[in-house]
């Protein structure tokens, strides 16, 4: 996991590197956010305080692009100029109070649930083309017991279709459909 600190003015951020490290957490000081640096870290800490303070949409943008968890340091509750991101899980707003000592934690947090979202996420897009596979299949077998086949002989067909095609059974399947769609 490596953290990139957005540095400002006050001495927030050295603190914050200081306790990053203390907890073996990779981090660095940079002062300017570019596309490189989003490539280059799973986390981003923008100070609301900072010196080369972002405009909005450029904090927005980071946390569309879905590279890297933005942390928004504040020192106030209202985050109204920021209503787009509170609820995208790329983005987490802190209170400064005892940040140095919560940060770490939260990383470690965020940096787990992210590599498990990203785990879960393969195993949905796994069973969606398995779904799509099977309903194709089924829309093929209708197709040939239309033709007068059964369901089992259909089944059948379409595994030795695709072993003397030397293919998979889905590019049999869809072969089938769409030579039903064209009549």
């Amino acid at each position: 996991m490596k953290v990139a600190i957005l540095q400002g003015t006050d001495i927030l951020s050295k603190q914050l590197l200081r306790s990053l490290l203390s907890n073996q957490i990779k981090g660095d000081l940079i002062t300017r956010i570019d596309n490189r640096i989003l490539m280059t870290y799973d986390f981003i800490v923008v100070n609301h305080d900072a010196k080369a303070s972002m405009p909005v949409r450029v904090l927005e943008q980071i946390v569309l692009q879905k590279q890297a968890v933005l942390v928004y340091l504040h020192h106030q509750e209202n985050l109204n100029h920021l209503y787009n991101l509170t609820h995208d899980p790329y983005f987490l707003a802190v209170s400064k109070v005892d940040v140095v000592q919560a940060l770490p934690g939260l990383l470690w947090t965020i940096d787990k649930w992210r590599k498990e979202t990203t785990i879960l996420q393969k195993e949905l897009n796994l069973t969606k083309k398995r779904y799509l596979e099977m309903r194709s299949t089924a829309k093929a077998k209708r197709i040939l017991m239309r033709q007068g086949m059964t369901e089992e002989d259909a089944h059948i067909w379409i595994q030795k279709e695709a072993m003397d095609k030397r293919c998979k059974k889905i590019d049999v399947v869809n072969l089938i459909i769409e030579e039903n769609i064209d009549k």
